[in-house]
């Protein structure tokens, strides 16, 4: 079984839940959810990636992107959106089905227009703020660990 990623914007609630846990974050940042717009830009711009889109019933989009010499076994990440209305507003997206590297680059790139994101999982370790030029590589190592990597 997987672990789940989960990414959100640096808002009251997160920054209370982090102080909570003791996790430090930039103070004075803005924080938002990226346009439909914005994600899809990000998630077209990796190099030798493929992505893939499909409609969902709720009126959102999911996305695969995948390099396509490795597959499935490579680094890869679904995106799920729920009801756009708008290409250019400012909405919630959720991974599923991802590798933590390829979330937290997408992350970083989304930092650099979206303002810091909070990434975490299901698995227990600790939440890690996302920020342009964050070292993703270094944040994904105990999930290189857990997947014996």
């Amino acid at each position: 079984m997987g672990v789940l990623y989960v990414a959100t914007v640096l808002d009251e609630r997160a920054k209370q839940w982090l102080q909570d846990k003791g996790v430090p974050f930039p103070e004075g940042l803005p924080s938002r959810w990226p346009s439909s717009k914005e994600l899809r830009t990000v998630l077209e711009s990796f190099a030798g990636y493929s992505v893939s889109y499909g409609k969902r019933p709720d009126g959102g989009w999911n996305a695969v992107i995948t390099a396509p010499e490795v597959g499935s076994h490579g680094w890869h990440a679904e995106v799920w959106t729920k009801a756009i209305s708008d290409d250019d507003t400012p909405h919630e997206f959720h991974f599923s089905k991802s590798t933590a590297e390829l979330v937290l680059l997408v992350l970083e790139k989304l930092s650099r227009v979206c303002g810091p994101f909070v990434f975490f999982d299901d698995a227990g370790f600790e939440p890690s703020i996302v920020v342009p030029g964050s070292d993703v590589m270094k944040i994904a190592e105990p999930y290189r660990e857990v997947r014996g990597d």
